[in-house]
């Protein structure tokens, strides 16, 4: 089943789960086809003035491979577990050529996400999270401890090494476009910034993030809150190590995720 707008083809069709349509939008990461189409998408933008798509700036398929630019897959999941997306984002890093984009509108229940290398003993309070069955996942890529749920959206970034040009591929480069991105993005909610590998408005974190990069490719992940359950603060630990800019904060959240100022 195929619909057209502004420009950009949907395609429905299904993708690893069976439980899951997923929706396959194709726009050039170099255009602003690209930032309509995560406005129109992004949970977090649905409120803003002057959203969506405007189909005087897009630029369709067929012309971003005339002039040679490289192709973003966007697929828009929702309430997919975080465990199935994580095991598509490794699937899609590991075996798939193509860029991607996946946006997750929240996910099915409350879960703990560690980093690689994470220690649960100082990042989560473990009696509580075993006494409440709060599942812990522990994802491949760095970063810190976050617990996720419905009122979290997720973005991923899945790209070849050469697809967005003179980016190098390294961790803060990486990070510099996306601040770059989501300013754009999320320009006419507030002061965003990119701070210390967070997103902020002002001194207050909303959105966290981690990284991989291979010989080829590389991720780039982030929990965006969109609402939260304040008792679901009580299952992390405060980590070790904690940014400058939020020493003067409130407890919030945790690491590479995502985080409140009270």
């Amino acid at each position: 089943m195929k619909r057209r707008l502004g420009g950009d083809i949907f395609q429905k069709r299904e993708w690893v789960c069976n439980q899951c349509t997923l929706y396959v939008i194709k726009g050039s990461i170099d255009d602003r086809t690209f930032v309509s189409s995560l406005r129109l998408w992004l949970h977090l933008y649905k409120n803003c003035s002057g959203g969506g798509l405007n189909s005087s700036r897009l630029m369709t398929i067929s012309r971003a491979r005339d002039v040679g630019l490289p192709l973003m897959n966007i697929v828009r999941l929702k309430a997919m577990s975080i465990l199935q997306q994580l095991h598509l984002e490794e699937r899609l890093l590991r075996t798939s050529s193509d860029n991607w984009c996946i946006i997750n509108d929240g996910t099915n229940a409350s879960t703990i996400v560690m980093g690689v290398s994470g220690k649960p003993s100082e990042l989560i309070e473990l009696e509580t999270v075993v006494r409440d069955r709060i599942p812990v996942i522990r994802r491949f890529t760095g970063g810190g401890t976050v617990i996720v749920d419905g009122g979290t959206v997720f973005v991923t970034f899945i790209c070849n090494k050469d697809a967005i040009p003179g980016l190098q591929p390294y961790p803060r480069p990486i990070m510099s476009w996306t601040g770059q991105l989501y300013g754009e993005v999320l320009q006419r909610i507030g002061d965003f910034r990119l701070r210390e590998n967070d997103y902020v408005f002002g001194n207050c974190k909303f959105g966290g993030n981690a990284q991989s990069i291979t010989k080829y490719r590389w991720i780039h992940h982030t929990s965006f809150l969109w609402d939260y359950d304040v008792r679901n603060m009580a299952y992390l630990k405060q980590p070790i190590r904690v940014p400058e800019y939020r020493l003067a904060t409130d407890k919030a959240g945790i690491g590479g995720g995502i985080c409140i100022s009270a």
